[in-house]
């Protein structure tokens, strides 16, 4: 028995087992763990709106658009401060060109065509947005697990 709740390209899944000795579940044991699918949905949206509302633009795009190289995410973080391209190329000791083609690769990979929208993106954009789903990634991105010993 399971409760999936669809977030996106992602799905959060609680489920509940029985042993193999015990019969199935009852449908009054059903109906009662559908009940609980409306307060783990807000429980669910409360800690993700808790999370991302902490999240710095930089954060956010970082996040939502991991092809951004560090250059680019420095150049989008003044960006979304308001900053001019002069001022940035000032900030970060680059030339005026260079800046300009940050801010024009950053368009590109995060899908806007104007400096405001660049800017609302880096303030709106939900993290983990352009991310494989988790069963695509390598064992590797797992973390360092030793298989179990019987």
């Amino acid at each position: 028995m399971a409760i999936v709740i669809a977030h996106d390209s992602y799905v959060v899944a609680l489920t509940a087992h029985r042993t193999v000795a015990r019969s199935g579940f009852t449908d009054a044991e059903r109906d009662r763990m559908e009940g609980f699918r409306p307060h783990i949905l807000r429980c669910y949206r409360q800690a993700l709106e808790r999370v991302v509302a902490k999240l710095t633009p930089t954060d956010r795009l970082r996040m939502a658009f991991p092809g951004l190289t560090a250059r680019q995410l420095d150049v989008a973080t003044w960006l979304a401060r308001g900053k001019a391209n002069e001022d940035i190329a000032d900030i970060l000791g680059l030339g005026i060109d260079t800046v300009k083609a940050h801010v024009k690769a950053l368009y590109r990979k995060i899908g806007s065509e104007s400096r405001l929208a660049a800017a609302v993106v880096a303030h709106t954009a939900l993290p983990f947005s352009d991310m494989p789903p988790l069963w695509t990634l390598e064992p590797e991105a797992w973390g360092n697990f030793s298989s179990p010993t019987r």
